[in-house]
């Protein structure tokens, strides 16, 4: 017995389209005569029948067509799932990508991100830095391997896992020699009549920010803004303010210029958490990346995945 594999994608849109056939034919882009031939060859080749019919109308599954439905959807999901394996093991060694909010993108992962490269040189690792809705967007829709970012209190997305990796606390940098060195932290207070430089709106770390100033009677005086640290750091060492940032790391480049404080009591902590596919295939590469992230989430996210 011959079949054919645009005769079980046939059967199964059929059915995913209420027995719709002209709404079946003009989803898969073929004429109605030529979906009923694949229909009618493949009863033919299977000895029976797989819809009952009522005046040339498909009205309901056979009892054999119920459960050779179910094996056909079965057959195609797991071609579905060779062919995404497949495309998974021939780009890993060649790229692994991941999306970042700002947060993370400015300390863990640029960190993380030289080490990676050393060990895969080989191996693009490409970085997409957004905001946390886009972030989990990009992973969503398959276009990142991984997703390194703060989560909504409200995330309804069954084929995604985002577990814990680390909270990031705010820090206040500045340029050497500012009056605020020697201490051993800041509050909004003393910020509140300096030059500022935080993230851009519609990140949710400037809805923060500006809750912990309204939340104490103070407006800041936000004079740049910009989407990552980088950008941040880079102004502050132009003399053009103060920046508020979340999880910002000082390199050694960093300390010849600039100084960090803690931002004492003023916003909380914003938790971090690596976020994968439900269905993720990950290759040798991903995992090494996640446990430069946070060494205990490779074990955690393998578990959870294999569930």
């Amino acid at each position: 017995m011959k079949m054919k594999i645009h005769q079980l994608h046939s059967l199964v849109a059929i059915v995913q389209n209420g027995l719709n056939v002209t709404r079946t034919a003009r989803h898969m882009n073929i004429s109605q005569p030529a979906l009923t031939k694949h229909i009618q060859l493949l009863e033919l080749q299977l000895g029976v029948s797989l819809f009952v019919r009522s005046k040339r109308r498909l009205v309901d599954l056979t009892p054999p067509g119920k459960e050779l439905f179910a094996h056909a959807s079965k057959v195609l999901t797991a071609m579905d799932d060779f062919a995404r394996a497949a495309t998974k093991l021939s780009r890993q060694t060649e790229q692994l990508s991941i999306a970042a909010s700002p947060t993370p993108a400015g300390g863990l992962l640029l960190s993380a991100a030289r080490s990676f490269r050393n060990l895969y040189p080989g191996i693009n690792l490409n970085i997409r830095q957004g905001s946390m809705e886009r972030s989990i967007e990009l992973l969503k829709s398959g276009e990142v391997d991984l997703c390194l970012s703060s989560v909504p209190q409200v995330l309804d997305e069954d084929d995604l896992i985002f577990l814990e990796c680390y909270k990031a606390q705010w820090i206040v940098v500045f340029l050497k020699d500012h009056h605020f060195e020697g201490r051993d932290f800041v509050n909004l207070v003393d910020l509140a009549n300096l030059p500022l430089i935080t993230y851009s709106e519609g990140y949710s770390s400037r809805a923060k920010i500006m809750n912990a100033f309204t939340s104490v009677a103070l407006r800041p005086n936000i004079v740049f803004d910009a989407s990552d640290i980088e950008a941040m750091k880079k102004y502050v060492r132009s003399g053009l303010g103060i920046a508020i940032v979340n999880d910002g790391t000082l390199d050694s480049v960093d300390r010849e210029t600039l100084t960090a404080l803690p931002l004492q009591d003023a916003i909380p902590p914003t938790t971090i958490h690596l976020g994968v596919r439900r269905d993720a295939i990950l290759g040798k590469s991903a995992y090494h990346l996640i446990s430069l992230l946070k060494p205990s989430l490779d074990k955690s996210v393998q578990a959870r995945l294999e569930r």
